[in-house]
């Protein structure tokens, strides 16, 4: 529980990786890296509290490390590495060809959990175990938004518990709230005017989209 409550607590030495992760990104001249990277160092140093002390005291007995950090650029491959072939399963027509059973329920969860966790991705593979049979395009959709109501709720309290939301993010959510609302209210008023076929063909070309613009290489054109 201590090393809980500290991983609760880096959220300045976040911050610090968050910006220096912003600044590398913009791909600045190297004095200039070198500049504002002294800059955001001088800041997180000049507070005591950016490591906690549980986070800095060696075990008595055994070797141990903290994940403090991880590459952006390695969460985002993994992201699409993640949803692209699970696209291509579900164009191709592949279905969970067997009935579903408590362990496959359970692991299909799991995963899911994963990486919602990582990269609120949880999505395909519930997507994927949850087609595999010809029920109706207004059950299915009455399924996802259940467990998805559900799974933001879990992962909500989750980050409000690893101290996650900073005012950087609160602030990136008050923007994109509004248009995530909007957008919402407009798609659930145009399901049911088309085809379940067609509606499967803009959901897998919303999907491919956006998979394709996350790609770390248009970085130089989308930023």
């Amino acid at each position: 529980m201590m090393e809980i409550r500290a991983a609760r607590s880096i959220a300045r030495l976040r911050e610090f990786v968050g910006a220096t992760s912003r600044l590398v990104e913009r791909a600045p001249a190297e004095d200039g890296v070198l500049e504002a990277g002294q800059s955001l160092m001088r800041g997180l140093i000049a507070h005591d509290d950016w490591l906690p002390d549980a986070l800095a005291v060696p075990h008595p007995v055994r070797y141990r490390q903290y994940l403090l950090y991880a590459d952006p650029l390695t969460v985002r491959w993994m992201i699409v590495g993640l949803i692209v072939p699970l696209l291509v399963l579900m164009m191709a027509g592949w279905r969970y060809p067997h009935k579903p059973t408590s362990p496959v329920t359970t692991l299909v969860g799991g995963i899911a959990g994963f990486f919602g966790g990582v990269a609120q991705v949880g999505g395909p593979p519930i997507v994927l175990y949850w087609l595999r049979d010809a029920t109706a395009a207004a059950v299915t959709r009455a399924s996802f938004i259940l467990y998805f109501a559900l799974a933001d709720l879990i992962i909500l309290a989750t980050y409000l518990w690893g101290g996650l939301f900073t005012q950087t993010v609160i602030g990136l959510a008050l923007i994109a709230g509004p248009a995530f609302g909007i957008g919402l209210w407009i798609g659930s008023h145009m399901f049911g005017l088309a085809s379940e076929a067609t509606f499967r063909r803009v959901c897998y070309a919303m999907i491919a989209a956006a998979a394709f613009v996350s790609l770390p290489i248009f970085d130089g054109l989308l930023r």
